[in-house]
């Protein structure tokens, strides 16, 4: 039979309606980590980890608990659990879970009906799950907002689509599911001001905007949206015809006002940013209006800090005042500020104009006597998180627009995912989609640094015959967009990587990074790009924590693989090769056709004396990269310090790497 697994509110387990949760606080943690684990699995040693602390014996504690979970389990006729020596997973085929249910029903083409979401329960997610040890709560905690988040998401898209099908009660299932996680949007308050309009209900219509100003006002300390006043202004104004017209009169069709594709701005608007090569994206930065000075003054240091931040970044233009005109924004950033009596809540959120669909959002809870501090740690994530939450959401825009429609903005949308799937054909038709940007925007540094990081890669992938030649045609694209971008930190940081990884000019390229650093220091392509130089001069433990810093700023990489190779790599010369291996394999499943990924795992896997293993990876790298050897290693690769550069190429020896 299969077992349901709730996450969205006290966690909890039943099988054909009865309740098999198990009592131990530490069984309902351990079925938490491998439900929410990628692949359904979660290893011993992580687990152990997570729920014991030291002296205690972890992993015979694990044992026992395995032990006693197996025992409930069977004798409910209910056991998913599957455990090997090294693992501990959960049975796909007899398991369930009401957020991957929620998420299919997302995706799926047909709509669900109004009792599948009446039926879901959200409240406080993975509630009752206190074990009392540290790294387990970090986890939790983590796991919440990703579980609010998305669930919040995906409803939202739910919610989108329900009103285009005027599904009305799908629509208030859907909409009572999101204010129990947010109170205070105002999307699902908007979306039940329609419904209850359409029945012709006006006293529910008052009702439901008078309670979305009571959450507004109790929670944020806010006042509605123009967005919501035009609505109830326009329901009013519909109210008063109806009254003004005989029976029998048809109702007023209200137009809707045309909406162009994300891809697509008012003809005015392109033809001068084309001209001008200014950013085609541009970001309003804005706080809700309060009555208190405390929160307006933080919520306003936060605007400052973001919009400066933005200013820099590589394809947003920060707006700071309300534009008068609305339509050529493509993004808001809304910040919040809630105080309660000892604490202060601030909270930011993404939306896409002209829809103000919500595409991200964070919260943050603080001691009122650290609050600046908080504003500004908050305003640095939220710049990074900006740079990558519009990266994916322009680049899901491109793929959706025909390509004749594309904008220039569109086409580097489009060459991102292309170039980071790292084969010949795809390197080449993102440098195709470039060169038209860059002819596009001749007075834009953005795509010329793009096609720079297309060019290193061919350069490190093997795949150019005249290094020569690849060197000349870098130097004149990093020089280009220099020339174009002075202070765009993306281009700043593109340079320095070619200094570094190309010219083996060090010097150089850290005159370049500490450049893109001043420019954004919350650019994690900044962070992850320098770590190699710190590689490359023998510096692993300032490489690995920069990567750390990186993987803070971007927890969610869209294409993780490129940087986890960075990881690898520093790991590999730092000494620890169990960890190389390990991030190594599971890069190179997420995307096998990076070559540099294999040549750390090939070089650890030889000084762990894994003989088989490095062959394997071996022939797996010979068709990918066929003049990959020892002396194509020590002619391409940045030279290294004498002692890594040594042990490097003892690790290939060891591996049985061929000389030439």
């Amino acid at each position: 039979m299969i077992v349901d697994i709730s996450l969205l509110t006290r966690l909890s387990l039943s099988c054909g309606g009865r309740d098999i949760t198990p009592n131990s606080s530490k069984s309902r943690a351990l079925i938490a980590m491998i439900a929410l684990a990628r692949n359904g699995q979660v290893s011993r040693s992580r687990l152990s980890e997570f729920l014991w602390s030291p002296p205690r014996d972890p992993l015979g504690n694990l044992r026992q608990l395995i032990s006693f979970l197996n025992a409930h389990l069977t004798a409910e006729n209910a056991n998913f659990l599957k455990a090997d020596r090294r693992h501990v997973g959960l049975d796909f085929c007899r398991v369930r879970t009401d957020f991957h249910d929620l998420e299919g029903l997302a995706r799926a083409d047909d709509l669900p009906g109004a009792d599948k979401i009446r039926n879901l329960e959200v409240g406080e997610i993975l509630g009752d799950l206190d074990i009392g040890e540290a790294a387990f709560e970090e986890w939790a905690e983590e796991q919440r907002s990703y579980l609010q988040r998305n669930t919040y998401l995906a409803l939202m898209h739910l919610l989108e689509r329900a009103e285009d099908a005027t599904n009305d009660a799908l629509i208030e299932a859907i909409s009572d599911k999101l204010l129990k996680i947010e109170p205070a949007s105002e999307e699902p308050h908007r979306a039940l001001i329609k419904v209850a309009n359409r029945r012709g209900d006006k006293g529910m219509v008052i009702a439901r905007y008078k309670a979305c100003e009571e959450s507004l006002r109790r929670l944020i300390d806010a006042d509605t949206s123009l967005e919501t006043r035009q609505l109830m202004q326009e329901i009013r104004s519909d109210w008063a015809l109806a009254a003004q017209k005989p029976a029998g009169t048809p109702p007023t069709v209200r137009s809707e006002p045309d909406l162009l594709h994300p891809n697509e701005r008012s003809d005015v608007a392109a033809e001068t940013q084309e001209k001008t090569g200014s950013p085609l994206l541009r970001v309003n930065v804005r706080h809700v209006n309060t009555g208190s000075t405390v929160d307006a003054r933080v919520a306003g240091l936060i605007d400052e800090l973001v919009s400066e931040a933005l200013a820099d970044a590589a394809w947003l233009y920060s707006v700071v005042d309300d534009p008068a005109d609305m339509l050529d924004v493509d993004y808001e950033l809304v910040c919040s500020v809630s105080p309660t009596e000892e604490t202060i809540r601030i909270g930011l959120r993404l939306l896409k104009l002209p829809a103000r669909t919500l595409t991200w959002m964070q919260f943050v809870e603080t001691p009122a006597a650290d609050t600046i501090r908080a504003a500004k740690e908050l305003a640095i994530v939220a710049t990074a998180a900006l740079e990558r939450e519009i990266l994916i959401s322009e680049t899901s825009s491109a793929w959706s627009c025909p390509p004749e429609q594309l904008s220039a903005h569109g086409q580097q949308m489009l060459a991102i995912p292309l170039l980071f799937r790292l084969t010949p054909k795809a390197l080449n038709e993102a440098d195709s989609l470039l060169t038209s940007a860059a002819e596009r925007l001749p007075q834009n540094g953005t795509p010329m640094a793009w096609k720079a990081i297309v060019g290193f890669l061919k350069f490190g992938q093997g795949f150019t015959s005249d290094s020569r030649a690849s060197r000349e045609e870098l130097h004149f694209l990093t020089r280009r967009a220099l020339e174009l971008s002075p202070k765009n930190a993306f281009a700043v940081t593109v340079a320095g990587h070619v200094a570094a990884f190309v010219e083996h000019e060090y010097d150089l390229a850290f005159q370049f990074y500490e450049r893109a650093q001043q420019l954004n220091p919350s650019s994690a392509y900044y962070w992850a790009f320098s770590a190699l130089a710190h590689c490359y001069i023998g510096n692993t433990q300032e490489a690995i924590d920069r990567l750390e810093k990186y993987r803070s700023l971007w927890p969610i990489d869209p294409y993780p693989h490129f940087f986890n190779t960075a990881r690898c790599i520093a790991a590999s010369m730092h000494g620890a090769h169990e960890i190389a291996v390990s991030i190594a394999k599971k890069t190179i499943a997420e995307n096998p056709n990076f070559n540099a990924t294999y040549r750390p795992l090939i070089s650890s896997l030889g000084h762990l004396k894994r003989y088989d293993e490095a062959k394997y990876f071996i022939d797996e790298l010979k068709p990918r990269q066929p003049g990959f050897s020892l002396e194509w290693f020590k002619k391409n690769y940045p030279p290294l310090k004498s002692d890594q550069h040594d042990n490097y190429i003892n690790g290939f020896i060891k591996a049985g790497l061929e000389k030439d």
